[in-house]
């Protein structure tokens, strides 16, 4: 039963917050465009909407954070999920929308014919699908939710347990490497849309190398759950406000970045990325898994009849075995031997009874 309530929640919110999280980034990114990158309070007329887009984009954020945060009670919603992003986002990484320059020579992906159906009714929606897709974040994710539905599998069994020198070494990844890796993604993920949509010259191999990277970084951040979730929760709460921040940074402030010697497709793949919403998926997606491990551990935890050491462990890191004075476990539950401890623990008296009257069986 929980394997279906956990594919239905997941398949249900990564649905529905992906789509709102791209729905409201396309709002974002026409605003951004009409007004020449001037929203928020570089242009009061702009404040509300955006703030309205904001206010839904963060709903769907906490959706897909739902959604990868099920891996803690069953992995397989996170697994069919993953698996699907996977197929999908390599058909939109890899594949062009047409075979040709000319839009009327005939499609060569099934994502982006549907895409063009779409926009008909969802303008905005597809404008955001249009700029993720071929970036690569939805793949990303999709081999995140992957890994992540793997790890937590080995933690619910309780095979894993973090110790305190391994939630510093996870903090630190979460700190040093999630950042870098979702800016590689936005850079390479914008050379490559630059040249499969807009110039329609197919893939480009410098920006797949550096979203490559990026992907295998984010990855790092997700395996690094298999010790503690420090990392993934860290990393994607920085994700997060980093991609909300980069919507309030004046066009002054860019400018100076790029007489900084930095180039314009970082600042615009950031940019883009960020006002699109997929700073937010990223997040999100690391934050569910960061959730989500935290969760399958405490089930491993009580599974493995431990208990935390004290109340900051949170079940990352099994205590002692749980001993009662006076009993004696006759089937191994309870102890610390790699026994399975799912099955139900049986006790006796570690002292016969002294009572009155009492005859030991077969004393007759």
């Amino acid at each position: 039963m929980a394997r279906l309530v956990s594919l239905i929640v997941a398949v249900v919110a990564s649905l529905a917050g992906g789509l709102l999280v791209l729905s409201q980034g396309g709002v974002l990114y026409r605003l951004y465009s009409l007004n020449f990158g001037r929203v928020g309070l570089e242009n009061p007329d702009t404040v509300v909407p955006v703030a309205i887009a904001m206010g839904l984009l963060i709903v769907g954020a906490l959706l897909v954070v739902v959604a990868s945060a099920t891996a803690g009670w069953s992995s397989l919603g996170v697994l069919v999920v993953g698996a699907v992003q996977v197929i999908v986002g390599a058909l939109g990484t890899l594949l062009p929308p047409t075979l040709s320059a000319r839009s009327d020579a005939g499609s060569a992906s099934p994502v982006y014919t549907g895409l063009r159906e779409l926009y008909r009714v969802l303008p905005d929606l597809t404008n955001g699908l249009y700029l993720v897709l071929p970036s690569g974040v939805v793949l990303a994710i999709g081999l995140a939710n992957v890994l992540l539905g793997i790890l937590a599998a080995a933690r619910r069994r309780g095979q894993v347990a973090s110790r305190a020198a391994a939630r510093v070494v996870s903090l630190l990844v979460g700190l040093v490497v999630a950042v870098p890796a979702v800016a590689m993604i936005a850079v390479g993920g914008f050379l490559n849309y630059r040249y499969l949509i807009t110039a329609l010259r197919g893939v480009d191999p410098v920006g797949l190398a550096l979203l490559g990277a990026g992907v295998v970084l984010l990855l790092v951040v997700v395996f690094a759950a298999r010790w503690s979730s420090m990392a993934a929760i860290v990393g994607g709460l920085l994700v997060l406000g980093g991609g909300l921040a980069t919507l309030f940074v004046p066009r002054a402030a860019l400018a100076v970045v790029n007489r900084a010697g930095i180039g314009p497709d970082v600042i615009q793949g950031i940019t883009v990325l960020g006002t699109v919403g997929g700073f937010a998926l990223l997040g999100a997606t690391l934050l569910g898994a960061g959730i989500g491990a935290r969760i399958a551990g405490r089930v491993g935890a009580r599974r493995s009849n431990w208990v935390a050491p004290h109340p900051g462990a949170e079940g990352d890191e099994p205590g002692r075995p749980w001993v009662t004075p006076g009993y004696t476990p006759v089937d191994g539950g309870g102890a610390a031997d790699g026994v399975d401890r799912t099955s139900p623990t049986v006790v006796l008296p570690s002292d016969p009874p002294t009572s009155p009257g009492y005859q030991a069986p077969g004393s007759r």
